[in-house]
């Protein structure tokens, strides 16, 4: 039997990940001693450091805010993750003189990628065709990436402050299409209305017109009355503001409806990588998303 294995997510606050009931449902799935474990802390430190360099440490997960600080614990990161400027995912990489490295990756994008293409068939349908990208943070940059590599041009980029998604403008290839947007009002979103739209703002500052929020940004129902996937990163509350205007756009067109996302979606898909990655192993993707989906539901019922 393989040699017990700890497995660790860094972050603050992150007391309700859903993490350690995916990974440690996949151990379990596949008779792996291992285990996954929650380490709730607002800084990075030594102890971190011993954590990660211990002779059992099998792999970490890191969300806000440590994406960009734990870099200075690893050895290395790979170009994806060097790109989008953040690292969700340490993994330990035995080296020829059997010595361990750490190198830090990013999945991000990629359960962004599978969760557009579980919601449309064919993925040829993308290419060429228009995206929408809501914010200018890290999960911003991971949506840019995401849309690019399924074939989706040009990218619009809307940020409430515009400098913030000028800056991943010129951060990415000129190849990569992006059009940052001064306001969402924009006619270019009427001429070339996007097909898939990715939110990446907190539930909390975004309004729409079946859920206003005085302080929130407004999403005019332009933005996603033609879209065929509609992503929201925020998973909280069940039905955002901006799946809502989703769903309600798709009580207007029933004939062609949107499919529509969350974040606890790509939490899933960022997850499987993960533990691909980690193990080599393929998740049991239907038996964890089932315990995530219960455990979500129980917590926030409607």
């Amino acid at each position: 039997m393989a040699s017990a294995k700890d497995f660790v997510i860094y972050g603050f606050p992150i007391a309700k990940s859903k993490s350690p009931i995916l990974h440690n449902t996949a151990f379990a799935h596949h008779g792996l001693p291992h285990k996954y474990r929650i380490v709730e802390t607002q800084t990075l430190d030594d102890s971190v450091r011993a954590t990660l360099r211990a002779p059992n440490f099998g792999g970490a997960s890191v969300t806000m805010p440590h994406k960009l600080k734990i870099r200075e614990f690893l050895d290395g990161v790979t170009p994806v993750a060097e790109l989008l400027g953040a690292v969700n995912t340490v993994i330990p990489v035995e080296q020829s003189n059997g010595s361990i490295s750490l190198l830090g990756d990013n999945t991000d994008w990629i359960g962004l990628r599978d969760q557009v293409l579980a919601s449309i068939e064919p993925d040829s349908l993308l290419k060429g065709k228009s995206g929408l990208a809501l914010g200018a943070g890290g999960a911003g940059r991971a949506a840019v990436y995401a849309m690019h590599q399924l074939g989706i041009s040009p990218i619009y980029l809307y940020n409430r402050t515009t400098s913030r998604a000028e800056e991943i403008q010129s951060g990415f290839p000129a190849d990569y299409g992006i059009q940052v947007l001064s306001s969402l009002d924009s006619r270019v979103l009427i001429d070339n209305a996007p097909t898939v739209v990715i939110g990446t703002l907190p539930a909390s500052v975004t309004s729409t017109e079946v859920a206003p929020n005085e302080n929130g940004t407004f999403i005019p129902r332009q933005c996603v009355e033609k879209a065929k996937v509609v992503i929201d990163m925020a998973y909280l509350p069940r039905e955002t503001p901006l799946i809502r205007l989703a769903h309600a756009m798709t009580a207007d067109r029933p004939d062609s409806a949107i499919v529509a996302g969350t974040g606890l979606d790509v939490l899933l898909q960022q997850g499987f990588e993960q533990f691909r990655l980690w193990t080599g192993l393929e998740a049991p993707k239907e038996e964890c998303r089932a315990r995530v989906v219960a455990e979500y539901e129980r917590e926030n019922p409607l």
